[in-house]
């Protein structure tokens, strides 16, 4: 997993948090995104593995821009409030 969290550093644009149940990828563009998860796949491989699964689930706002921040801040706000 170390591997491929690693690729994700020299890739331009593209924002990264490691969490508890996976990591979350942030870019303007899909094909930022694309090469990362593509960049990843590789890294285990070369490492050996016979086969690397991943699981992908997009958000993809169009209409405002949104950092990945935005969004726990918005939960805690409402936290807050009740």
């Amino acid at each position: 997993m170390t591997a491929a969290i690693n690729t994700f550093r020299d890739i331009e644009g593209l924002d990264f948090e490691v969490t508890a149940m996976g990591t979350v990828l942030a870019a303007e563009d899909l094909d930022t995104i694309f090469e990362a998860v593509k960049r990843a796949h590789e890294a285990v491989m070369v490492l050996g593995a016979k086969r690397v699964a991943s699981t992908l689930r997009f958000d993809d706002r169009r209409d405002k821009s949104r950092a990945m921040q935005d969004k726990v801040e918005a939960v805690k706000r409402q936290l807050k409030q009740t």
